[in-house]
């Protein structure tokens, strides 16, 4: 069972150490800081995509590491508590000429999955 994230006096839950994977344009830290906005988010973000990290940066006022994530380092993937992802929707958008190609699982979703990190 994880550990309860205890409250601050102005009645704010303490920090939630947050990992979001394939972070875009800040989706999904928009939505978690929308259903627990009493909540803080200590969030790291990670996306391969440069343009992307550019526009997350502008929205959300921090800059996510450009890291692909076949090459993390187990060390840059620990000690959260939280971890949070919106696969990647390229290969299913710009390459989908069949349902093959969408059916394949994304190699570092499925590298994330079977890790033991």
């Amino acid at each position: 069972m994880a550990a309860a994230v205890p409250a601050s006096a102005s009645g704010h839950i303490g920090a939630l150490k947050t990992l979001e994977l394939y972070s875009g344009i800040g989706g999904m830290r928009y939505s978690l800081q929308r259903a627990a906005p009493t909540l803080h988010h200590q969030v790291t973000a990670v996306d391969v995509n440069t343009v992307a990290n550019a526009v997350y940066a502008h929205n959300c006022g921090e800059q996510p590491l450009t890291l692909s994530l076949e090459r993390a380092a187990p060390a840059q993937l620990s000690g959260f508590q939280l971890w949070t992802l919106s696969p990647p929707c390229q290969p299913y958008t710009t390459t989908a000429n069949s349902l093959q190609v969408m059916l394949r699982p994304v190699p570092s979703v499925e590298l994330s999955c079977n890790s033991s990190i």
